[in-house]
């Protein structure tokens, strides 16, 4: 009975080792965004420039955001989630 139930808590620990842990990271070429891929989620730091106008004068900024987005949203293209990010923001 008690190695049956080593055998249950293994499987379980492999089981969510192999669903959150990332297997791949890119860096994207928009100013050092990073992904991190698992198969239950993916993890996105953007890192984006924006201009605002103050007092008549153009600023540049850089803007970091970080995104989770669990499955199934995990799916979608890097466009679409860029896009959901940086939706509200000026």
């Amino acid at each position: 009975m008690k190695k049956r139930r080593i055998i249950i808590i293994a499987a379980i620990v492999l089981l969510l080792l192999v669903l959150f842990v990332p297997y791949r990271v890119d860096t994207l070429e928009d100013g050092g965004s990073k992904v991190y891929t698992a198969v239950m989620y993916k993890y996105i730091r953007w890192k984006g420039f924006y201009i605002t106008e103050e007092d008549g004068t153009l600023t540049e900024s850089k803007q970091v955001i970080t995104s989770i987005h669990w499955y199934p949203d995990n799916k979608k293209s890097l466009d679409e989630l860029r896009k959901e990010a940086f939706a509200d923001r000026p």
